[in-house]
């Protein structure tokens, strides 16, 4: 073995033992997340409210039928300027929580949960960012909202 194979051995010796490093590292860090995680999961429903992560009391709930048989959940609070919510991928609108409860003052907070995701139904049409911005329209329709701000997370 020539030095230079040797010493491009000991680079790639070096190299996957830091890569198993850093996945171990990962794998630590993934798992004491996830601990705190379950934990904080297993909060009553006191503690939740004190932390402020409970739906308030006096939202409203609309449910608003597609034209494919879908039905979109829909929850509401205040009064004034219209902000429409959207989640995203795989969360819904209890998102929202904070702003539910914080700009609900001075703002008419609506937040959607988009087709397929919180209590909301998928239709027959399935589920493509075409559908769900037609599944917003019908909603603002569906609510009488002409005019207001629209907040995306993610998609």
């Amino acid at each position: 073995m020539s030095s230079r194979e040797s010493k491009s051995g000991r680079r790639r010796g070096r190299v996957l033992a830091l890569g198993a490093g850093a996945t171990a590292v990962a794998g630590a860090v993934g798992w004491a997340l996830q601990h705190r995680a379950v934990s904080r999961s297993a909060a009553t429903a006191e503690e939740m409210s004190a932390e402020g992560l409970s739906m308030p009391d006096d939202l409203r709930h609309h449910f608003v039928e597609t034209d494919d048989g879908g039905r979109i959940h829909v929850v509401e609070r205040g009064q004034g300027p219209a902000l429409v919510l959207l989640h995203g991928i795989m969360l819904s609108s209890a998102l929202w929580v904070h702003q539910l409860r914080d700009l609900a003052d001075h703002h008419r907070v609506i937040a959607i949960d988009l087709r397929g995701h919180g209590q909301s139904l998928s239709g027959s049409a399935g589920s493509g960012i075409e559908i769900l911005a037609a599944d917003v329209r019908t909603v603002l329709e569906a609510l009488a909202v002409e005019d207001g701000v629209l907040v995306g997370h993610s998609m």
